[in-house]
C-alpha cells in the first residue's frame, strides 16, 4: 500500500466500491460540453444496456471478462452495440481519472463491428442532377452539402452573417440538432468552428440565392417553406426523399452528399489535411479511416501521373543533341513550340 502511495497507483478501497449507478451523474456533470443529441443518446445507452449490466456492480470489482460478456449480450443493432462499448470505455476512463480505478477494464478489448452503411459517392452530373429535382428553395444546399462538405445541421444553422461572399469563404460555427422533436441550437459536432473556401460558381449560387430567398429575423440562410428554420427530420422525409426518388439516385442519405464533398476532392489530389480541414474533422486521422477506401483509386491516378512525367523525361533524354554552335531553344520557347524540355 506505501509502495502503491508512492509511485501514484494507489487506490482508496472505499471508492472502489462504487458503483455506476452512483458514478454515471458525476460523469455527466464532468462533460458539460456534450451537445443536447449526444446527452440524449448517452441517457438512452445508460438506461438500457449499462445500468441493467453494471449498475449494481462496484468499480473495483469489474474485470475484462465481465466487459467481454457485456459486449457478447447486448441485443442490439452493431451500431448501437459499438456506441454503447463506447461509452463504457469513456466511463470507465473518467473513473480512472478519479482515482476510483486504477486500470481501465475496457482496455484492449476491441469494440463491436459496426456494420455501417455503405457510403454512396455521387458525380458531379448526378449532384447537378439531385439539384434539379429538388424544390428550387433548396438547390443552392445541395450544391452547398457537395461541394462544401458541410454537415446538415450545420447548413441549417448558417446565417447570413456567416457569408463573407466578397473572400469566397463561409464561417461554420454552430450546428442545429433535433431532440425529441425540439430544435436545439449549439456548437458544431468537434465543438471546433471553421472556415470554408467556397468555389466560385457556388459563391454566386449563394449570393443569388439570399436574393431570392430573403431570410427572416433569424437571418438563417435556409429556412423552412414557411419560415423559420427547416426541422432536419421533415427535411429528408418531404423535400430530399422525393427529389432523390425523381433524380433516380436511390438509395440516398443526405449524409452521402458530405461523402460526395471527400470523393471529390481526394480526386482532384487534395492533400489528407485539407480534406479534413474542410470537413471539419478532429484530425486527419479520422478523414484516412473514413475514407481510405477511396485513397487506392487516387494513388492509381498518382501513378499514371508520375508515369507520364517518366516518360516525358526519357524521350528528352533520348532526343539528340544539337550540333556543335547551335543555338540552343530555351525553356520558354521549347514550351511555346510544344516540344517540351
Amino acid at each position: 500500500m506505501e509502495t502503491r502511495k508512492d509511485d501514484g497507483t494507489y487506490i482508496d478501497p472505499a471508492l472502489a466500491k462504487m458503483i455506476l449507478a452512483e458514478f454515471w451523474p458525476r460523469f455527466m456533470e464532468s462533460s458539460p460540453d456534450l451537445r443536447p443529441s449526444t446527452i440524449r443518446l448517452y441517457e438512452m445507452l445508460y438506461r438500457r444496456f449499462l445500468r441493467p449490466f453494471f449498475g449494481a456492480r462496484s468499480f473495483g470489482s469489474t474485470t475484462p471478462l465481465d466487459v467481454r460478456r457485456f459486449v457478447a449480450q447486448i441485443d442490439a443493432n452493431p451500431a448501437t452495440a459499438a456506441a454503447a462499448f463506447r461509452l463504457l470505455r469513456r466511463v470507465c476512463s473518467a473513473a480512472m481519472e478519479a482515482d476510483i480505478i486504477g486500470r481501465n477494464p475496457t482496455r484492449g478489448i476491441k469494440p463491436p463491428a459496426t456494420g455501417t452503411e455503405e457510403m454512396r459517392f455521387l458525380s458531379a452530373p448526378e449532384v447537378a442532377r439531385l439539384a434539379s429535382a429538388i424544390d428550387e428553395q433548396y438547390e443552392t444546399l445541395v450544391y452547398l452539402l457537395a461541394y462544401g462538405g458541410l454537415r446538415i445541421g450545420e447548413a441549417a444553422a448558417l446565417r447570413v452573417g456567416d457569408l463573407d461572399l466578397l473572400r469566397g469563404r463561409i464561417q461554420i460555427v454552430r450546428a442545429v440538432s433535433e431532440v425529441g422533436g425540439k430544435l436545439i441550437e449549439g456548437k458544431t459536432k468537434t465543438g471546433a468552428t471553421r472556415s470554408v473556401s467556397l468555389p466560385s460558381f457556388l459563391r454566386d449560387q449563394l449570393s443569388r440565392h439570399v436574393e431570392s430567398f430573403p431570410p427572416g429575423t433569424d437571418g438563417l440562410v435556409f429556412g423552412s417553406p414557411t419560415g423559420g428554420p427547416f426541422r432536419l427530420r421533415n427535411f429528408r422525409a418531404r423535400v430530399f426523399g422525393p427529389a432523390v426518388r425523381a433524380a433516380g439516385l436511390e438509395p440516398l442519405r443526405v449524409h452521402d452528399l458530405r461523402h460526395t464533398c471527400a470523393a471529390l476532392l481526394i480526386e482532384q489530389g487534395a492533400p489528407i489535411k485539407a480534406v479534413a480541414d474542410r470537413l471539419g474533422h478532429s484530425s486527419p486521422v479520422v478523414t484516412l479511416k473514413t475514407y481510405a477506401h477511396v485513397l487506392p483509386g487516387l494513388a492509381d491516378q498518382l501513378n499514371e501521373r508520375l508515369d507520364a512525367t517518366f516518360r516525358a523525361a526519357s524521350d528528352a533524354a533520348a532526343a539528340p543533341l544539337p550540333p556543335r554552335g547551335a543555338k540552343v531553344a530555351s525553356i520558354g520557347e521549347r514550351a511555346e513550340s510544344g516540344k517540351g524540355l
